[in-house]
């Protein structure tokens, strides 16, 4: 049974709160102080700017059940996605966990059975620094995952991070001083998918556009762009602002999906979007979107060889909105030569996840991926703390040390939102999820480059194994839906042909890809007569097994770093 706090141990209402500033150096906001519905009422307003959650409800009504958790957040069709126990406390012992799991879990076949509650979140106003907390935490995501359900641990540092953007809410609970103390007085630095300022321009221009719809169609709009390029006469070589914010928009939002494939040049795309931000094309777009794009370029050239560039783009996002934060940035500007002690004894004064992120960045950059595990370690953290390229960059370096099982761990606990800011995050998961099913000798090659013959393969067989390739199916699939978009090239041929690998292999998917195949791939002269076309032909045909591979296809490899 968890530990019951005494009825003195309620913290203090917000108004005491209000008149107590932070001490000096004081980074983490003081949440175990608050009153408990207070810290509740915290997290509500911290899930309203979750990804997919149209409003968030306190669940502290008398005469209600609460069923384990205090917060619910819904998606748009209205289902409690989201679900949060708030636990304000100054201890917690490993034990707790497991209660405070099981205080959820008792009604997951009654209240809870097809509520589509998604992830289970415990909200703490700790930190959690011992090995024992840390092993619990894994054991209770492996009770989550067997039910469905994701299970996550937001901690104080994490919490603090998350509040940074809602100012609002920490005048609301707490002295003003804190907005300086725990950096939130500064305008927040873009995160894809979650500036506010973006945000708040996205939604200017969606409403805009749709009021003004017939003006120009999404191609018409490209056509028109690459007419600019061309420098055709009778164009206009700056276009006007509300086609200006439609392109940048839609252009940024694509390379930041691309990044990790080796198909995209994120450095060179992030400059050459800016450059038609500056002084080009696009230049007549709104001044805090071109602003926005200047800062992501600056943060992709931070490195030695196109630091001047970042020096550059860094300047003009100032220019164009001197009251953004550049600490971030300015961090990574001092590691990309040789400034990284300062660079990190800087952001280590911040507790935010763009912070989190860079230090972890710049670690990599350097090369000591041991340093940054090491470091991850030491403040207990996953990839779930840190932003999304930097979540996937986590995953690829266990990878990249044949740690599959670790890589498997960490990008189970991924937000989901996140494979929507980055399309290679499905190509990736699919990947863990099928070498889950191989033995330890024949895992590395589904990194290598696709099999003439899945036969090559020692698939594991039973119910588990259908589900890994289904699963890995369904990510496939949700990556090739985005190849038109995103300008996949060939990684479009390679993704239809693992495809049909593993709807051969699913049992429910057999037959129908057989027929797949024999309409449309066999009476394909160029596909047909390639080694993987001969292969998946005599698979269906045959049976037989082929052990010659094909060449890897260079286009869909991951970037490394």
């Amino acid at each position: 049974m968890a530990r019951k706090k005494s009825k003195t141990d309620k913290g203090q209402p917000s108004d005491e709160l209000r008149s107590l500033p932070p001490a000096p150096n004081q980074r983490l906001l003081s949440l175990q102080e608050t009153h408990d519905e207070d810290f509740e009422k915290i997290l509500v307003a911290i899930s309203e700017k979750e990804p997919g959650i149209v409003r968030a409800e306190l669940k502290r009504t008398s005469g209600v059940a609460q069923f384990g958790v205090d917060v619910e957040g819904f998606s748009e069709d209205q289902k409690p996605v989201l679900v949060i126990s708030c636990k304000r406390y100054k201890r917690i012992q490993s034990s707790d966990l497991t209660t405070w799991s099981n205080d959820f879990l008792n009604h997951i076949n009654g209240h809870w059975k097809d509520k589509g509650v998604e992830r289970f979140v415990l909200a703490v106003s700790v930190e959690l620094k011992n090995y024992a907390l840390n092993d619990n935490i894994i054991a209770e995501r492996a009770c989550f995952k067997e039910v469905g359900l994701g299970y996550e641990v937001c901690v104080l540092n994490k919490l603090t991070g998350n509040i940074r953007t809602i100012s609002h809410t920490i005048l609301e609970y707490f002295h003003a001083g804190w907005l300086e103390a725990i950096g939130a007085a500064a305008k927040p630095s873009f995160d894809p998918g979650l500036s506010p300022a973006l945000d708040q321009q996205n939604r200017k221009l969606d409403a805009l556009a749709e009021g003004q719809a017939a003006l120009a169609t999404r191609e018409d709009l490209k056509n028109l762009a690459r007419k600019v390029a061309r420098g055709e006469e009778g164009l206009a070589t700056r276009l006007p602002q509300l086609i200006a914010d439609r392109l940048l928009r839609e252009e940024l939002t694509k390379a930041l999906k691309r990044r990790g494939l080796k198909l995209a040049d994120t450095v060179d795309e992030l400059a050459t979007l800016a450059e038609r931000a500056l002084d080009g094309d696009l230049c007549l777009g709104s001044t805090d979107l071109r602003a926005e794009i200047c800062e992501r370029a600056a943060r992709a050239s931070a490195q030695a060889d196109t630091r001047e560039h970042a020096v550059r783009f860094r300047e003009e996002a100032a220019r164009l909105d001197p009251s953004r934060d550049f600490f971030v940035v300015d961090a990574f500007l001092k590691g990309a030569p040789d400034q990284v002690d300062e660079a990190l004894q800087n952001l280590k004064t911040r507790t935010d996840i763009e912070a989190r992120s860079a230090i972890f960045a710049i670690l990599i950059r350097q090369g000591s991926v041991e340093a940054a595990r090491e470091w991850l370690a030491e403040e207990s953290l996953g990839a779930q703390d840190l932003t999304a390229p930097n979540a996937m960059n986590l995953v690829i370096k266990a990878i990249e040390a044949e740690g599959f099982e670790q890589a498997l761990q960490f990008i189970f606990v991924i937000p989901p939102a996140y494979f929507s800011e980055i399309a290679a995050l499905h190509l990736v998961r699919a990947q863990l999820l099928l070498a889950a099913i191989l033995p330890a000798d024949q895992k590395a090659v589904l990194f290598q480059g696709l099999p003439i013959n899945p036969r090559v393969l020692n698939i594991a067989g039973g119910q588990g194994a259908q589900e890994n390739l289904k699963a890995a199916l369904a990510d496939l699939r949700a990556l090739a839906s985005q190849a038109g978009e995103l300008d996949f090239g060939q990684l479009g041929n390679f993704l239809a042909e693992f495809i049909l690998w593993i709807r051969l292999e699913i049992d429910d998917e057999h037959d129908e890809a057989e027929t797949q195949i024999t309409k449309e791939v066999r009476p394909r002269p160029d596909f047909a007569s390639s080694p993987t076309g001969v292969g998946l032909w005599r698979r269906i045909r045959h049976g037989s097994s082929c052990a010659q591979p094909c060449q890897p296809a260079q286009d869909w490899r991951l970037v490394i770093g």
